[in-house]
């Protein structure tokens, strides 16, 4: 099908007042990390072949924890009219340029890497040798960076270390990738990337999947899934809560169930990076990065519903909201189809996952419970999808859209169920979507899902997608929406606000307090314009937890607890029936 050019993009949610939640709640949903055409070339580029002829490169890199820098190394050859323009895409650290140079002889360049880019003062001639450093400063406690350099590990995203030509982003290139672990004083240290375990690895990527990699360096954990079906790797990086090798087998066996509710029989390597940090549990985050998935948790964090949900949807994105795009996909409408590549995605996860027995019960009602708080209480419930869409960024939208479409799809998945009486579903629309998608080698539009639904449902669901979807309207939910275990009941919900932009703040290289809100729950417990956050224990999404801050005020130290509750509303909730066996749960 369309191979996309469009790059990664990662929208952070700037604010939670639209995550909502009554006891017990879900995490708020994750927003979108890439661009909805940017995800299937990523998981099928390292599978295909570069022609002969087209660009080599390798790639050496060289993290040093004495010095805080990493030294990065590149041999290019290739088309000389692409390779006269280099930029690292989003700069992080200063950057020195220490050679460059082709087999005539040193080159001039123009520019500065970070500061837009460099241009060679000539054509290269024969091999192009492009050599820097880049010079990153400590993270601070509970701080991530595009860069981390420390004694324990290294982790950098690909755009913020490697520069490369703008020109190879759509172009396959036969890469040859030394991420060196021997300038580590402590034995034991071993290299990963997004493209498996191991220091050196033989790839065949486009540019853009080297730009939109994650490296790491440290102690790692491996474990490998070689089967007729694919590849799939598992890399972990410090210390967890849970065991990640039975974790690791669990995610590779949901990727071979994907495969084959869209009938492929083999699959793209996917590789699972873990790493544990400093966060605090509960503050995990999920996002799709080139051939892999990157989950960062605390070393505290469990294996949850909620983690577990994250990652599968991340799986699910290797076929929805990249090979089956349903919507617009230009980068100003693109965000209008967040409903189908969020929201469905993520109900076929948490949907899946519980007939695999992969989560329990009450982690179900606990995501359902999250995604219809978020539909009740979300001050921006009343927009339209485009409306929405075009302010996606602002607080409160990614959770919005993801509670709409996940929320719709699992109603769309009961009432064929219901018509079919279990022998069809949400998946079997899917696969068929999605054998139409390949047919037409791009994205489809919206009206084929509405013919879809309706061949499936009924003439009336046209309008039930027009006012659900397009409108913002809450949804008629059917009795047995989650199975014979449930049944409908009105629950309140209180909206999750924390009352300032923790991200924003943790992003920050003072860590200083980022979108207070005036009046918002942490300005009247007592936080403060100014203050430095030191730590912050916050279960995101749940307003019936108590949220506890440290921050330095000055030369003082204040701890300040409060609930994070916005307003409050009433709608549609479940309860488990207690006259139905465990085993007879799943739809």
């Amino acid at each position: 099908m369309k191979s996309f050019s469009r790059a990664f993009f990662s929208i952070t949610i700037t604010a939670l007042a639209g995550c909502s939640s009554a006891p017990p709640a879900a995490r708020c949903p994750e927003a979108p990390t890439t661009s909805a055409s940017a995800k299937a070339a990523p998981s099928d580029a390292a599978t295909t072949k570069p022609a002969a002829g087209e660009t080599r490169l390798a790639i050496t890199i060289t993290p040093d924890p004495r010095t805080s820098a990493v030294d990065v190394a590149l041999v290019v050859e290739g088309d000389p009219t692409k390779l006269m323009r280099w930029a690292i895409k989003e700069p992080f650290g200063a950057v020195k340029l220490t050679d460059l140079h082709d087999d005539g002889g040193p080159i001039t360049p123009t520019g500065s890497l970070d500061k837009g880019g460099i241009t060679l003062g000539k054509a290269p001639r024969g091999a192009l040798h492009l050599g820097y450093a880049i010079t990153v400063r400590p993270a601070l406690p509970n701080q991530v960076l595009p860069v981390n350099l420390d004694p324990n590990h290294f982790e950098a995203a690909g755009e913020a270390l490697l520069a490369l030509p703008e020109a190879l982003d759509d172009q396959l290139v036969a890469t040859t990738l030394h991420l060196r672990s021997d300038t580590w004083s402590e034995p034991g240290a071993s290299a990963a990337s997004s493209f498996g375990f191991g220091s050196d690895r033989e790839v065949s990527a486009h540019g853009r999947d080297l730009r939109f990699a994650t490296y790491l360096v440290g102690k790692l954990g491996h474990a490998l899934f070689e089967t007729h079906e694919g590849h799939d790797e598992a890399v972990w990086l410090g210390y967890t809560s849970f065991d990640p090798r039975p974790i690791s087998a669990d995610v590779a066996a949901f990727r071979t169930a994907i495969r084959e509710i869209f009938h492929e029989s083999e699959g793209a390597p996917l590789t699972l990076l873990i790493v544990a940090d400093g966060r605090t549990p509960g503050s995990f985050r999920v996002t799709r990065r080139a051939s892999s998935i990157l989950a960062h948790v605390s070393s505290g964090e469990p294996w949850s519903g909620p983690v577990r949900i994250s990652v599968a949807t991340e799986v699910i994105h290797g076929w929805l909201g990249s090979r089956l795009w349903i919507g617009p996909d230009d980068p100003a409408h693109e965000a209008e189809s967040y409903w189908f590549s969020e929201g469905v995605s993520r109900g076929l996860a948490r949907d899946l996952l519980f007939r695999f027995g992969l989560i329990t019960t009450t982690e179900l009602l606990d995501e359902m419970h999250g995604l219809a708080g978020v539909l009740a209480t979300s001050p921006r419930r009343k927009e339209s999808n485009a409306a929405l869409a075009a302010r996606v960024k602002d607080p409160g939208g990614i959770p919005l859209v993801v509670a709409r479409g996940a929320i719709y799809a699992a109603r769309v998945d009961t009432l064929i169920r219901a018509k079919t009486n279990g022998k069809r579903g949400l998946p079997e629309v899917l696969r068929e979507l999605y054998d139409r998608a390949k047919e037409k080698r791009g994205p489809l539009p919206a009206s084929a899902w509405v013919e879809a639904v309706t061949a499936a449902i009924g003439p009336a669901e046209k309008d039930v997608f027009h006012k659900v979807i397009e409108e913002g309207a809450l949804p008629d939910l059917p009795e047995g929406l989650l199975g014979p275990c449930f049944q409908g009941a009105a629950r309140p919900y209180a909206a999750f606000d924390l009352g300032f932009d923790e991200p924003a703040t943790r992003a920050q290289p003072s860590l200083e307090i980022v979108g207070l809100r005036p009046g918002g729950p942490a300005e009247r417990a007592g936080l403060r314009a100014g203050d430095v956050l030191i730590d912050a224990a916050v279960s995101q999404g749940r307003a019936e937890t108590k949220v506890t801050l440290v921050v330095m005020r000055g030369e003082e130290k204040k701890t300040i607890g409060y609930l994070p509750a916005g307003p409050s509303a009433a709608w549609r909730g479940w309860v488990r029936k207690r006259d139905v066996a465990e085993e007879a749960c799943t739809k």
